[in-house]
């Protein structure tokens, strides 16, 4: 309630980068979708990093216990998953992202633009907890 009450209308980018330990994630996860503005990004750090396995399983442990969380994800870049609050912003995040992958000459753009569009001759979409994510590939 304390730092809701900092930022009455939300948090607009919350990282979520502490402890390593699932029951760690848990909390932090909880602590964002409570703060968490209608518009935010929460960026989780190191999911994906194989030193540190409890990151991975705090986040499915959370979602599983939480299921009717509003956090979806929509990208992935190197050890970050990047949330947005609800459908709609999912929608617009993933949008954005995938407009930035059709209008960028930028070279990490041009590589996930192509896995992407293999991806789709393979009627295949990527999805992490159930939401279609962006996976860029440096």
């Amino acid at each position: 309630d304390h730092l809701r009450s900092l930022c009455p209308a939300g948090y607009g980018f919350i990282s979520v980068d502490a402890g390593h330990d699932a029951e760690d994630v848990v909390v932090d996860l909880g602590i964002a979708a409570a703060v968490a503005s209608p518009h935010v990004i929460v960026a989780a750090d190191d999911v994906f990093n194989p030193v540190v396995p409890g990151v991975a399983e705090g986040v499915c442990r959370f979602f599983l216990a939480h299921p009717d969380c509003p956090l979806r994800p929509f990208a992935i870049c190197g050890n970050k998953v990047f949330f947005a609050n609800g459908a709609a912003e999912h929608e617009i995040y993933l949008a954005y992202c995938i407009w930035l992958l059709e209008s960028s000459r930028e070279a990490m753009f041009v590589k996930t633009a192509g896995l992407r569009a293999s991806n789709l001759d393979n009627n295949f979409k990527p999805r992490f907890l159930g939401h279609e994510v962006i996976p860029f590939v440096s």
